[in-house]
């Protein structure tokens, strides 16, 4: 059964979460699909995986780049797995991706409307999914279930 993960940032910007996030997710050997809303989103988070920081690296590519199934990070606006990922990230439930993956991941900061985040737990909840979810506190990350 997939294991899902919502995660509240509180301090660190969405951008900077969701990078921390990654690093994390694939020293795990996990590989990642993030699913985009748009390519305006896709185009925005490539850029900023590229630059937000300088002591770290973190492989990816976008949809429109080539050796896809060898991506452990994988930027799409497409619902197709093309990096062969086990690990979906979307701030969005796509009921039927779900159980294609071991993990749902989804991450939210501050200004995220708490009602989205609401609708998301109910519709995973609907699906008889159980939910993880973690609070940013102090710079960590504490289980709130």
């Amino acid at each position: 059964m997939v294991q899902v993960y919502i995660y509240k940032l509180s301090a660190t910007p969405l951008v900077r979460g969701i990078a921390k996030l990654l690093e994390t997710i694939i020293q795990k050997n996990f590989r990642v699909h993030v699913l985009c809303e748009n390519k305006s989103e896709m185009y925005e988070l490539d850029n900023n995986l590229w630059t937000y920081s300088a002591l770290a690296f973190l492989p990816h590519a976008t949809e429109e780049d080539t050796f896809l199934d060898q991506q452990k990070i994988l930027l799409t606006t497409q619902i197709n797995n093309l990096n062969n990922a086990n690990v979906l990230l979307a701030n969005y439930v796509v009921p039927e991706l779900i159980n294609n993956y071991e993990r749902f991941v989804s991450i939210y900061d501050a200004s995220t409307d708490e009602t989205l985040i609401r609708e998301q737990i109910k519709n995973l909840t609907a699906l008889n999914i159980p939910i993880t979810i973690f609070e940013e506190e102090r710079g960590a990350w504490k289980r709130v279930n």
